[in-house]
């Protein structure tokens, strides 16, 4: 049996009240910003397996009840090759980069995406931590430069559930299928979970696609008539190591909801997208390599925005890391803007894993 753990302290100078202000200092309260996850994995037969991984979070009851741990994966594994393997249970919903990056495994301190109260973020149709019960069918292919996903997922009936740690109703639920396939015209990503950086392991380029649909998924904004939930993403990360130069990163991201996708009451984006460009040193500065780096995100009809920029101290690469950022947000005006359109923070965060 195979085990490790992670954990993200997250600190936040603003004002909860009026969060235009950056005048009072608080632990994060959001989402992945503060949490502990602890991983198990193990071999039961021949070509069948097992993945138990559990979280909490520190402060807050959205991932996991106060003082309890919730249960983040919880999969049966058959591996016939590598070409053909198939999950099931509780378990990563495939769709875009980030969601098989998740927090630990990406430069930006912040998770992607817009939050409301009551609402799940905009982004892939998924649930709590990006999971879902569900099954899979994948496999890596051409010497895992070529990645296929495929299933069906949302089989655990209706609950109160939250996604990316914002809670909401998940009423009527009918299952949902959501694919994806990535090809790498630059090294290779093998596994099913994946990574947005490699902190300069390897150079790597790779282009993905992906797609979700789910019947009467949705409700028209303006009639309230239930609507077939589809949406299409795209995504391409580039990173690419320059001896004595340092490692340059690009990643990019790419959604189209349908008409009447939406995420609340009124929030029905039709696109959205964003991009990631940072830099990391060649050599350490200390004990640790600097990291500086920008995010937009940006969707569009109506238009919001959110802007970040940080620095990460890298210090053993996934394992211990430490990240300032300022993030500015900015929901435009009228109804679809909701409570404080305009938001600025300076967040502190320190992540550590045991790899």
């Amino acid at each position: 049996m195979g085990y490790n753990f992670g954990v993200r302290v997250g600190f936040r100078l603003q004002d909860p009240d009026q969060p235009k202000k950056m005048s009072e200092f608080h632990l994060d309260p959001y989402g992945y910003d503060s949490t502990v996850e602890a991983r198990f994995h193990g071999t039961a037969f021949e070509h069948f397996a097992w993945v138990a991984n559990f979280n909490a979070v520190i402060n807050t009851a959205e991932l996991a009840p106060a003082g309890a741990v919730g249960i983040m994966d919880l999969i049966a594994e058959y591996k016939a090759v590598d070409e053909f393997q198939v999950w099931a249970g509780r378990l990563l919903v495939p769709s875009d980069r980030s969601n098989f990056s998740g927090p630990f495994f990406m430069s930006p301190w912040n998770y992607p995406g817009f939050y409301f109260p009551g609402a799940p973020p905009i982004g892939p149709k998924d649930f709590a931590n990006g999971r879902d019960v569900g099954i899979t069918v994948w496999g890596n292919a051409l010497d895992a430069k070529l990645k296929y996903y495929g299933g069906v997922y949302g089989l655990g009936g209706s609950f109160l559930g939250s996604a990316n740690g914002t809670p909401f109703n998940q009423q009527d639920q009918q299952a949902y299928w959501s694919g994806r396939i990535s090809y790498s015209l630059q090294g290779s990503e093998p596994g099913y979970f994946g990574s947005s950086t490699y902190y300069g392991a390897k150079s790597v380029a790779t282009i993905g696609i992906g797609a979700q649909y789910q019947k009467d998924g949705s409700t028209d904004t303006t009639t309230m008539a239930k609507k077939d939930t589809a949406l299409f993403m795209a995504d391409a990360l580039v990173e690419e190591v320059i001896p004595d130069a340092g490692t340059f990163t690009f990643e990019g991201q790419y959604y189209k909801f349908n008409d009447g996708y939406n995420f609340g009451p009124t929030l029905a984006p039709s696109h959205a997208l964003y991009a990631v460009v940072s830099y990391l040193t060649p050599e350490p500065i200390g004990i640790g390599k600097l990291q500086p780096m920008i995010r937009l995100q940006q969707t569009i009809d109506p238009a919001w925005t959110i802007f970040d920029a940080a620095l990460a101290y890298v210090i053993k690469d996934y394992g211990l890391r430490l990240v300032t950022t300022y993030e500015h947000i900015d929901r435009g005006s009228g109804s679809t803007a909701g409570a404080n359109p305009v938001q600025n923070s300076l967040q502190f965060g320190i992540q550590l894993q045991n790899l």
